[in-house]
């Protein structure tokens, strides 16, 4: 989970940085952004460094009742780049374009979800309406996601916990190893 491992400062500059130059890489660094956003909860603190880094204002998101919306206004709509922390089926991406276009249809989001880690394979994230991003990874790391119907710990009776929709599920994950 991100949200541990981005938790120091000096951690999350290197990430950041390392994001940064994957994406450059792909662009050539030919395309600079007028803004950056990053998709809430794990990729808040990313996006600040990243913005930063490139020099650029930071557009706020947020995340209430599991609804991803802007905090504030963009106010440079020209070349918005979304940020993720890590990307498995890319649907915090997609809410995220969502919530931009539901405020501004017009606004130019760059085609390019830059993530700290691709656990899905996914090589591009698709959208009705929407040109495809291009997942860009500082990391590819292969990982299995089942549907529940499909994973044979389910069916082993073990039940799914989404870590980060409540304070509850985010310490039984953090917590469950330690000994009694």
């Amino acid at each position: 989970v991100s949200k541990i491992l981005l938790e120091p400062k000096n951690i999350r500059e290197i990430i950041a940085m390392q994001m940064v130059q994957r994406w450059k890489q792909q662009t050539g660094d030919k395309i600079h952004p007028s803004c950056v956003v990053g998709v809430p909860d794990g990729a808040k603190l990313l996006a600040v460094e990243i913005s930063r880094i490139l020099g650029v204002p930071l557009g706020k998101m947020r995340k209430e009742n599991g609804i991803i919306s802007l905090d504030g206004s963009i106010e440079n709509r020209d070349m918005i780049l979304e940020i993720e922390d890590i990307c498995t089926r890319g649907t915090g991406f997609r809410e995220g374009v969502s919530a931009i276009r539901r405020v501004y249809p017009d606004a130019r989001i760059l085609p390019f979800n830059p993530v700290i880690i691709n656990s899905g394979g996914l090589s591009h994230v698709s959208m009705k309406g929407e040109e495809d991003f291009l997942v860009v990874p500082v990391v590819n790391i292969k990982a299995n996601d089942w549907q529940a119907e499909d994973c044979p710990l389910c069916r082993r009776g073990s039940v799914a916990i989404k870590p980060k929709v409540t304070a509850e599920n985010w310490l039984e994950i953090t917590t469950s190893q330690l000994a009694t």
